[in-house]
């Protein structure tokens, strides 16, 4: 399970840590999913409250995930392979943690 970034907000260099995560769209797929954890033990680390950034949980299959950032949707999708290398492979995100 991976947190992938929207490839044009890595490449400003808007998102490198937890805290930089304020303001932005973050999607952790399924309640109680790897991704929903992982999204969220992200924010503990960034000490930030679901209030403080768009975080959603309504991309919850691989074909969601790409749409999600081809069309500008999220600046952070939970993601597993091999949608990851797909996102990287079609420069629409880059792998994060």
């Amino acid at each position: 399970m991976w947190l992938v970034v929207k490839q044009d907000v890595w490449d400003s260099k808007a998102i490198r840590n937890p805290r930089d995560l304020r303001g932005k769209r973050m999607d952790g797929t399924s309640p109680g999913s790897e991704g929903w954890f992982l999204a969220r033990h992200v924010m503990t680390l960034g000490a930030l409250q679901p209030s403080d950034l768009t975080f959603t949980t309504r991309f919850s299959n691989p074909a969601d995930w790409l749409l999600a950032m081809r069309n500008n949707v999220t600046d952070v999708q939970a993601a597993f392979e091999p949608t990851v290398t797909q996102l990287e492979a079609q420069h629409l995100g880059h792998r994060w943690m």
